[in-house]
């Protein structure tokens, strides 16, 4: 429920931002309740974290408008949330505003186990919706299978290849298999059965359509050359000229790596060794040259790319993708996160949720990944012994992406800064390197902290909780968003002084874009609105503030560049 303060502020945010949210959706309901309310309930409700309807705002100019018949309202909604499938549990608030009605409508995330929820009427195939920007999209087939599959146990990678046969998988590569497999288990009976009964039992074939027939899995795992089935199922590597998201027509280097997965995965490493930058690495009289990105970090995040995808029918068309762009590398897949895992528990001990459990046990057998649920923790490692910033992972159900920003933490810039802070009692190096993650990102919320440091979240709430009684970090954020930033006076460390007085001179809303233009700069609106998790349209809205303040350029002679970067006036 919003506080009397908690609605103010919303109001505040929208006024500034002129669009609505992701999570939040304007209806003026002046003449009543909207006809198409149940698009946005199922939408919110299919949404982590759900979301919030404010009916009497006008969605156009977003200011109070005030409602028809509040009470009529909230029977008519209470009525339409009945209507969805499972029923949407939501909540009533009315405020007001300049002697103005505005009523609020909290929806909640549905169970994931009864996503994705949609309008009865409508059916399942037309009334599931999904939020995509401050809008709601009808979902398609494949969307609305992802909820689906993400219930159970799917065997998409036990399903047979009918038109591959034993001559299609390298015998030779499959002995060396087995003799490892009896190796490590020589009392295991099942190993001792003739082969084609030992290859069905290890389900590199099946006898599902009558005939020996290789799997999925044992296709894509021991082929001799699996894209003579599945053209599409490779890794494409790029090498951009752009930091520019969507920039493709450009860029320096391109390969397509085929075969089995084994073969694929040294073919993307190989690459990856070619197109890498390194760094000089001083210690004492030796000079070491290391990658710009930790290898480790990389082939973790390439392994579950190809062994977590999606490889259902819906799928099969589409690549796993690498991208080296300037700042960063993207390792895309499709199909987003599977079962019970999210975003926000991704790395949490213990949780693992196999998609494709036969594939997964296979690689693990031959030596390309551990299947134990660790893969996420080693990148965290990784990054974090790199002096790196933790990756960032992006789900939107029908792919997956990692990417891996080449931004170091600790320059000797950062470590100059952190000792001004070498007096402060009880203050460890994990609240330290937090304190150089927040002067580079701006924000943090528990869950980066967690990932920073790679710690729990009891011993995240404590350091936090230290760093603000410290001073040095205070918390911002409503509706649930907590999230922390450095305080004013820990910022103002942070610039020259003759540069000292202008953050004074911007709103406060304004401040997240212009402090990561400064430390980042230059970056595109694009990056700017992924680091800040914030609408494209308001991301743009405060740069042309900014620039009408004088306070930051664009670095492009054509202010409509496509290339368009952004960087603080000297």
């Amino acid at each position: 429920m919003l506080t009397q303060s908690e609605f103010e502020a919303l109001l505040e945010d929208l006024r500034l931002r002129r669009s609505e949210f992701e999570d939040i959706e304007c209806k003026a309901a002046q003449k009543g309740t909207p006809e198409r309310l149940f698009e946005t309930l199922s939408s919110f409700s299919n949404r982590p974290g759900g979301g919030t309807i404010l009916l009497g705002i006008d969605d156009k100019t977003l200011t109070p408008v005030g409602v028809g018949n509040p009470d009529q309202l909230q029977k008519d909604i209470g009525a339409k949330a009945t209507d969805m499938e499972p029923p949407v549990r939501v909540q009533f608030q009315p405020f007001l505003v300049d002697e103005k009605v505005v009523v609020v409508v909290q929806v909640p995330e549905t169970d994931p186990q009864h996503k994705p929820c949609y309008y009865k009427p409508a059916g399942l195939s037309g009334g599931a919706y999904i939020r995509v920007g401050d809008g709601d999209r009808r979902m398609t087939e494949y969307e609305i299978y992802t909820y689906l599959s993400s219930r159970g146990p799917v065997a998409d990678d036990r399903q047979p290849v009918p038109e591959a046969s034993l001559d299609d998988l390298d015998t030779d590569l499959i002995t060396s298999y087995i003799s490892r497999l009896r190796s490590r288990k020589p009392d295991a009976t099942y190993l001792r059965d003739s082969q084609p009964r030992l290859l069905r039992t290890l389900n590199i074939l099946t006898r599902e359509t009558g005939a020996n027939t290789p799997t999925l899995a044992g296709l894509l795992t021991f082929g001799r050359y699996p894209q003579q089935f599945y053209p599409n199922l490779v890794i494409t590597m790029t090498v951009q000229l752009s930091s520019e998201s969507g920039v493709t027509e450009r860029f320096w280097d391109n390969y397509k790596a085929e075969g089995n997965l084994v073969d694929m995965l040294q073919q993307a490493m190989s690459w990856l060794h070619r197109n890498l930058k390194t760094r000089t690495l001083v210690t004492g009289l030796i000079h070491q040259e290391i990658p710009e990105y930790p290898i480790d970090a990389l082939r973790e995040a390439i392994v579950n790319a190809v062994v977590h995808r999606d490889y259902s029918r819906y799928a099969l068309g589409t690549q796993v993708q690498i991208r080296l762009y300037p700042d960063r590398i993207e390792v895309q897949s499709p199909g987003g996160l599977y079962g019970p895992v999210t975003i926000d528990r991704l790395g949490e001990p213990g949780l693992q949720s196999a998609r494709n459990p036969v594939l997964a046990k296979m690689l693990e057998d031959l030596g390309p990944m551990e299947n134990r649920g660790s893969g996420i923790q080693t990148m965290l490692q990784a990054m974090r012994q790199a002096h790196l910033a933790p990756p960032r992972f992006d789900d939107n159900r029908t792919s997956f992406r990692v990417t891996f920003m080449n931004h170091t933490l600790l320059t000797q810039d950062v470590l100059n800064w952190l000792e001004r802070f070498a007096g402060i009692p009880h203050l460890n190096d994990r609240q330290r390197y937090a304190l150089a993650y927040l002067r580079q990102k701006g924000h943090m919320v528990n869950r980066d902290y967690q990932m920073l440091n790679t710690v729990d979240a009891r011993v995240t709430t404590r350091e936090l909780r230290g760093l603000v009684e410290s001073g040095l970090v205070e918390t911002k954020g409503n509706r649930g968003g907590t999230f922390y930033q450095l305080t004013p006076t820990t910022m103002q460390l942070t610039k020259p002084t003759a540069r000292a007085v202008q953050p004074a001179r911007i709103p406060e809303k304004y401040r997240p874009v212009y402090e990561t233009v400064s430390r980042l700069g230059p970056i595109s609106s694009a990056d700017l609105s992924r680091e800040l998790g914030m609408n494209r349209r308001a991301v743009n809205h405060i740069l042309s503030k900014l620039i009408d303040m004088k306070l930051i350029q664009g670095t492009a002679p054509n202010p409509r560049s496509r290339n368009q970067t952004y960087v603080p006036v000297q």
